[in-house]
C-alpha cells in the first residue's frame, strides 16, 4: 500500500521557486532545498526528481503566476499595462530578497547553457510580449491609445523595460531610477 506525502507538494515547490528566485539555481544545493522544503532527499526526489528537474518545476509554476497579472485578461488595455508595472517594481524590483523576476535572473544564470531553460524562457518571453501586444490592439481599437507605433513593436519594448528594471535594481538601481524608468517607459503610451 503506498504511504501518503507528509507534506504538500504544491506548497513545498512554492518554497523551492522562492529559494530559486533569491539564491540563483548553481548557488542553490540540494540541502538548501531539502531544508527550505521542509522534506527529505528522498522525498523531494520522489516527488519532483533531481535538482534540475525541480528548477524547471519551478520556472513553470512561476509561469503559471502570470496567468493572475494585470496584463493577462483578455480585455487588457493601457491600466493593465501601467499595473503591470507597478506590480513588477512592488512585487520584484523593489523586494530586496528577489531584485528582479525569476526569469529575469534565470536568463542571466543559465539561458546560454541550459537547453530546457532557454525554451521555456522563449515561451515565456513570447507571452509577455503578446499580452502586452494584445493590450495595446485593445486600446488602441477603444480609442485609449493614439499611435503610428507597430505595436508588435511596442509590445517588444514594454517586455525589455519590464525585464530590464529588475537587471537595473539586481545592480543596485534606487527605488527613485526604478520608478523613473518605468515612467519613461510608459510615457511612449501617451
Amino acid at each position: 500500500m503506498p504511504r501518503t506525502k507528509e507534506f504538500e507538494p504544491d506548497a513545498a515547490l512554492g518554497r523551492a521557486m522562492e529559494l530559486f528566485w533569491r539564491k540563483g539555481y548553481k548557488s542553490t544545493s540540494t540541502r538548501d532545498l531539502q531544508k527550505a522544503m521542509g522534506i527529505s532527499y528522498q522525498s523531494m526526489y520522489d516527488t519532483f526528481g533531481d535538482k534540475h528537474s525541480l528548477f524547471l518545476k519551478a520556472l513553470d509554476r512561476y509561469s503559471q503566476q502570470f496567468a493572475e497579472t494585470p496584463i493577462s485578461a483578455p480585455d487588457a488595455s493601457l491600466d493593465a499595462i501601467r499595473g503591470q508595472f507597478q506590480m513588477n517594481l512592488d512585487h520584484i524590483a523593489l523586494r530586496a530578497e528577489r531584485k528582479s523576476c525569476l526569469w529575469a535572473n534565470t536568463a542571466l544564470e543559465l539561458a546560454m547553457s541550459d537547453e530546457a531553460v532557454a525554451e521555456r524562457l522563449a515561451v515565456w518571453l513570447r507571452r509577455l510580449e503578446d499580452a502586452f501586444h494584445r493590450a495595446l490592439t485593445n486600446a488602441l481599437r477603444s480609442g485609449e491609445l493614439k499611435t503610428e507605433r507597430d505595436l508588435r513593436g511596442l509590445a517588444r519594448f514594454l517586455t525589455t523595460n519590464v525585464l530590464g528594471m529588475g537587471i537595473m535594481a539586481r545592480g543596485g538601481a534606487s527605488e527613485e531610477a526604478l520608478r523613473e524608468i518605468a515612467e519613461i517607459a510608459l510615457s511612449v503610451l501617451a
